[in-house]
């Protein structure tokens, strides 16, 4: 798998261009950065990119966690959550912009 850098600059440029073409209608235009979401680790994920010895989810869910700043794999409700307050009034303030859901995976 070769590096997503260009696409993720291009779609963070995009959103703040959309924010502001949209914002002075009231729209707000926020994004979740998510990597290594134990919950959509799957064995046929797994055995799909690499080979017949491909590791247990448990076990890539591991080596995530071993990766990440806060030393655990980010979760589906952890992402949920982020996406619950962007859609909420509490986030009213927020507008073009990426909310880093990784646990660390991902530092910029």
């Amino acid at each position: 798998m070769g590096s997503t850098g260009p696409v993720d600059a291009a779609t963070e440029a995009f959103m703040w261009y959309l924010a502001a073409e949209v914002g002075p209608h009231g729209v707000r235009v926020c994004g979740i950065w998510t990597a290594g979401v134990a919950e959509t680790l799957s064995e046929e994920k797994l055995t799909e990119v690499g080979d017949a010895n491909a590791p247990e989810p448990q076990a890539v869910v591991e080596v995530i966690a071993g990766m990440a700043a806060l030393r655990r794999a980010p979760r589906l409700a952890d992402v949920a959550e982020v996406a619950a307050f962007l859609a909420s009034d509490r986030a009213a303030g927020m507008t073009g912009t990426l909310v880093n859901a990784t646990c660390g995976l991902v530092l910029r």
